[in-house]
């Protein structure tokens, strides 16, 4: 007697392993197409025989996107984008070094990029590579304002200028804490001047600590009210805050 054998019935476990192993491709290139979008390069054929110009194709590259997406960015898309152009330097044989003072560099540039773009940024002023005022705006008291120009422009591969840090830094902790009127304006290089909305006038160094200007900053507020006195200048320029 002939036995007839029925069709084997595909197994269960084999369909599913299937339709997962489906699934995670799939996953797998609509994550791959949004990082690449995020972090995509521009293609650049470089040869070993142009290292040189391969380099300054791809800083050229790195410093237009950081440019333009400066505000956006999240640290850590920035450090992928850092990492993903140093791969690519490394693919191409290209002699690129990004030092380490790069992501500091960044993050100045956004504080800057920040202030330049606020609303309350009516007029520029020149400023050249060192964070020297060449120009003054005249409805300002004589002082210039706070305002970098050249930050879209500014090389990727210099720094920006200590004290123009420091003012950009002081800016942003004295707005989160204190309501300005107006705009912080650099005296110079050492020094900078803001008024509150309360009317006080302070200036501050661009050589000492910001985050301790501001706590010190605080304290004269403070104790000031406490005592009822009215305060026009507060000047934290000097080792102990001279109060008019």
């Amino acid at each position: 007697m002939i036995s007839k054998r029925l069709p084997r019935r595909p197994s269960t476990s084999s369909g599913l392993l299937a339709m997962t192993g489906l699934l995670c491709l799939l996953v797998g290139v609509i994550y791959a197409a949004g990082w690449s979008g995020i972090f995509s390069i521009k293609k650049i054929d470089c040869l070993v025989d142009r290292e040189k110009e391969c380099s300054a194709e791809i800083a050229a590259e790195l410093n237009k996107y950081l440019n333009k997406n400066l505000l956006t960015l999240r640290p850590g898309q920035i450090e992928n984008r850092i990492m993903a152009t140093e791969r690519l330097a490394q693919s191409a044989k290209a002699d690129l070094i990004l030092l380490d003072s790069l992501r500091v560099n960044i993050t100045s540039r956004r504080a800057m990029a920040a202030i330049t773009t606020a609303e309350t940024v009516r007029d520029q002023v020149e400023v050249d590579k060192d964070g020297v005022i060449l120009g003054k705006s005249e409805n300002t008291e004589g002082l210039p304002r706070l305002v970098w120009p050249e930050i879209s422009n500014w090389p990727i591969e210099n720094p920006v200028p200590e004290n123009i840090v420091r003012a950009a830094i002081i800016t942003i902790l004295a707005g989160d804490r204190f309501r300005l009127e107006g705009i912080a304006r650099v005296e110079s290089r050492e020094s900078m001047i803001m008024t509150l909305g309360t009317g006080e006038k302070i200036f501050l160094s661009l050589a000492k600590d910001p985050v301790a200007q501001m706590a010190m900053l605080q304290v004269v507020l403070n104790q000031a009210r406490i005592e009822g006195k009215l305060i026009q200048e507060i000047d934290l320029r000097f080792d102990r805050p001279v109060i008019r």
